[in-house]
């Protein structure tokens, strides 16, 4: 790619992650009546890492013994980082 195609490619990422970021709480506020927040939060991620698998797996299974090996973290970072972090955040949404 050249370099004026990166930063156009570039700019385009920041502004869908923040329009997806912020799509989250509207979403939240939306659906809050019709979903439990622990089934919002179970379902968000588990199709996003369904889907993100799915695309990654020729990368994940190179990788893979770099993973094993800090299998454990990685499970105990994305507990910590992704579910309680978005149970939380999703929850302000939810109640506020």
């Amino acid at each position: 790619m050249s370099g004026a195609s990166d930063v156009r490619l570039g700019t385009a990422a920041l502004v869908a992650t923040a329009a997806l970021w912020g799509s989250n709480h509207a979403v939240a506020r939306a659906v809050s009546e019709l979903v439990p927040l622990p089934a919002l939060v179970f379902w968000r991620w588990a199709i996003g890492a369904t889907l993100l698998t799915l695309v990654s797996a020729p990368i994940l299974r190179r990788a893979w013994p770099a993973i094993r090996a800090h299998l454990t973290d990685l499970i105990i970072g994305g507990v910590v980082g992704v579910g309680i972090f978005s149970y939380l955040l999703l929850g302000g949404a939810y109640y506020s």
